[in-house]
């Protein structure tokens, strides 16, 4: 789950009252260790310090990823898909190309492809590089 609010005590006072209501109604706890927060660029950096001590959360740099797609705000670069990459090239290394016909080649593809995270290629704009390593 992802809040957003600006970095003022008051903002931190609301997201941790959404946080409390939801608790309640799913009966659910918040996870200190997996809580973290990210402050933009433009926060001072003594006011981010003073609001993870009230609040106790970590801060962190990196989104991660949600379904294999990469969080990081900016447009994807080939080093965000190259487990894309490396998992096609690693199912398909083990055939020889020479010991197959051009139909199986083809076919082979074609299903090591379809088994590959394809929830990353339909919501992100792979970069022309990435998908020219995969052709």
């Amino acid at each position: 789950m992802l809040l957003f609010g600006e970095a003022f005590e008051a903002h931190m006072n609301c997201v941790i009252d959404i946080l409390e209501k939801f608790c309640k109604i799913s009966g659910q706890q918040v996870s200190q260790e997996k809580t973290s927060i990210i402050f933009s660029k433009n926060v001072d950096r003594g006011k981010g310090d003073r609001l993870m001590q009230i609040y106790g959360f970590k801060e962190t740099h990196v989104l991660g990823r949600y379904l294999g797609v990469p969080m990081t705000g900016r447009m994807p670069r080939i080093n965000d898909y190259q487990y894309v990459i490396e998992q096609v090239s690693s199912k398909l290394m083990p055939f020889k190309p020479n010991k197959l016909s051009f139909l199986g080649l083809v076919t082979l593809a074609k299903s090591v492809i379809a088994a590959t995270p394809v929830y990353p290629m339909i919501t992100a704009s792979l970069p022309k590089s990435c998908l020219d390593d995969i052709q």
